[in-house]
């Protein structure tokens, strides 16, 4: 099961479930409501380790097994345990990959953690590309706008490379035949080597999705002896796949060798509602500026550069610079930054950069 859950007000939604009992998806909007305040009030919840499975019943019984959705629901339906991933966790709401064990199989084992332990990175990856890219409005029949507003490059494939979609700048790349081109309705590349690599890629994230690893595979576009442009090649979750493009197997994201880093803040403002002034603070914070530096670069004072970064930390449920940067570098997906300045125009030809630039 896949919940989204609000913090304020507590509400829990069921966004996806697999073989469960109606008792279950009846009652969890109701019951499951007091399972978020457990959740937030467990001392780790904002700076623990995404990648580690956690099973409530096990790690928390005091927090958990005195709520109702431990006391009645799950014993009706037969369950004694469960493990979870919390794959999107935001300032207002935090999403969840719930499995639940029935007695006939006894409690979560070691093993069991450790399984899903290794799916975590694939399942918060694209459960976070799908949220970035809004799949309610992808439903809406927005998809093509969706994808425009992508500042780089993007190409969704079928499992043998077959272009499936592709967003303006990807068909401004496709025009001009750099750094990609179509061959016989396929994505290449100009360099044969480079198209073998991508398209074994392709074909891992079809058939091999935890292969890909934490951040996808990145394939070096190569032009006249250097590299312009990187093609991060990322699976899509299979649920996905069906809503956004029928036959997708992944999403590549065309990125210029000298486009923006990690560092353009405009996605992590989006999905922590930072303002603008707060966003030029993490901008500088995630760059490695000091305090004092940033302050002075933007034209503050130290007092409102702490006020500003301790909104940040707020918002961003954390305490301390090192937890900030995991949160920014779990979130920001290459090239996912979205374009803000419509009037731009896209420049293309050795040496200059590719796609939208903000």
């Amino acid at each position: 099961m896949i919940t989204a859950n609000s913090i304020d007000p507590p509400t829990v939604r069921i966004l996806e479930s697999w073989k469960f009992e109606p008792e279950i998806i009846n009652g969890i909007s109701e019951y499951g409501v007091d399972t978020v305040g457990a959740w937030v009030s467990l001392p780790d919840f904002w700076v623990r380790d995404l990648d580690v499975p956690f099973s409530p019943m096990q790690d928390a019984p005091n927090v958990f097994g005195s709520t109702r959705w431990a006391q009645e629901i799950l014993p009706s339906c037969g369950y004694v345990d469960s493990m979870h991933l919390v794959l999107i966790r935001q300032a207002d709401r935090f999403v969840t990959f719930d499995l639940y064990r029935h007695e006939s199989q006894g409690m979560i084992a070691d093993r069991d953690r450790h399984i899903l332990h290794v799916l975590a990175p694939h399942l918060r990856r694209a459960i976070t590309i799908s949220d970035l890219i809004d799949v309610k409005n992808l439903e809406n029949a927005a998809f093509g706008e969706t994808l425009d507003n992508v500042a780089a490059g993007v190409v969704i494939v079928g499992p043998t490379g077959r272009i499936l979609h592709t967003n303006e700048p990807a068909r401004v790349m496709l025009a001009s035949r750099l750094p990609i081109i179509s061959q016989a309705g396929k994505i290449a590349a100009r360099h044969p080597g480079a198209t073998t690599e991508l398209l074994r890629a392709i074909e891992l994230s079809h058939r091999n999705e935890i292969g890909i690893g934490r951040k996808g595979i990145g394939v070096p576009l190569v032009h006249g002896g250097s590299t312009v442009a990187t093609a991060h090649v990322l699976p899509l979750a299979r649920g996905a796949r069906t809503r956004l493009v029928a036959e997708a197997t992944a999403a590549v994201f065309i990125v210029a060798a000298d486009a923006p880093s990690g560092a353009e803040m405009g996605t992590v403002a989006r999905m922590f509602r930072l303002t603008p002034a707060e966003t030029r603070m993490l901008e500088h914070l995630s760059a490695g500026v000091s305090l004092p530096n940033a302050a002075d670069s933007l034209g503050i004072s130290i007092t409102t550069a702490k006020t500003h970064r301790s909104r940040i930390f707020a918002k961003m449920g954390v305490g301390r610079h090192a937890e900030l940067m995991a949160v920014v570098q779990r979130l920001v997906l290459p090239g996912l930054q979205h374009r803000s300045e419509p009037d731009d125009r896209i420049r293309h030809g050795p040496g200059q950069p590719l796609g939208r630039r903000r």
